[in-house]
């Protein structure tokens, strides 16, 4: 799925909606916010075997303090927006995430 783009194509399709739970320790550049809803575009499983996820509307590659490029997000920094239940607890007002 992941592929690059020629000169003035774009994509639209979004492969699933996210949400962040991880946003600790981003390289330089990243623009992720734990709790911020994103739309993901294309997933990949890059040279290490992690997931991928390329976020709609962000910035997406970058180079690390260690002068490592990147490309994408890791899928451990977020959570499925479909796989998520909210649980509230009345006596608390605490709202879980599971």
């Amino acid at each position: 799925m992941h592929g690059k783009l020629l000169d003035g194509q774009q994509k639209h399709r979004v492969v699933k909606k996210v949400v962040c739970i991880n946003d600790k320790n981003l390289p330089q550049g990243a623009e992720v916010v734990n709790g911020r809803e994103y739309h993901v575009v294309d997933e990949f499983v890059n040279n290490f075997e992690q997931r991928v996820f390329i976020i709609s509307g962000i910035a997406n590659k970058g180079t690390t303090k260690h002068g490592l490029n990147w490309l994408g997000y890791c899928s451990t920094r977020f959570a499925d927006l479909d796989d998520i239940s909210i649980e509230w607890e009345a006596e608390n007002t605490r709202v879980g995430i599971n």
